[in-house]
C-alpha cells in the first residue's frame, strides 16, 4: 500500500470520515465569553502519521504537527478549524493548503490531542 501524502489521490484512499469543524465565540447567559463548535463540513480522507523525519521538518515550519490529512478540495476552510476522525480523536489545524493550487484537494497539517 502506498502511502498518502500528496495529490492526485484515488478516491479508494479516502476511507477516513473526517468532520471539519469552526469556531465560535459566543457569550454565555451571564454575558461570558465561551468557545463553541460547530460542524462546517464532513469529508472523507487520508490520515498519514508522519515519520521522525517528517515531523522534524514540519516541526521548523509550524511546531508540533504529528499528522497529515489529505481531503478532496473544501472551499473556506482555514487554519482555525479542528478536525475530528472517525476513532473520536481531535485534531488542531496547524496549516491547509491546496498543494498545486487547481482546487483538487487539501493537505491538512495537524496536531493530534493525546495521539
Amino acid at each position: 500500500m502506498s502511502r498518502v501524502t500528496t495529490l492526485p489521490i484515488q478516491a479508494g484512499q479516502l476511507r477516513r470520515r473526517f468532520t471539519i469543524q469552526e469556531r465560535l465565540e459566543v457569550q454565555d447567559a451571564y454575558g461570558q465569553p465561551r468557545v463553541e463548535w460547530r460542524t462546517f463540513r464532513i469529508v472523507h480522507g487520508a490520515l498519514v502519521p508522519l515519520r521522525g523525519d517528517e515531523r522534524f521538518r514540519a516541526e521548523q515550519i509550524e511546531a508540533h504537527v504529528t499528522h497529515r490529512i489529505v481531503t478532496r478540495y473544501v472551499a473556506g476552510v482555514t487554519s482555525k478549524m479542528r478536525i475530528l476522525d472517525d476513532r473520536d480523536r481531535t485534531f488542531d489545524v496547524k496549516a491547509v493548503y491546496d498543494p498545486d493550487d487547481r482546487r483538487r484537494g487539501l493537505v491538512w497539517d495537524v496536531e493530534g490531542e493525546g495521539v
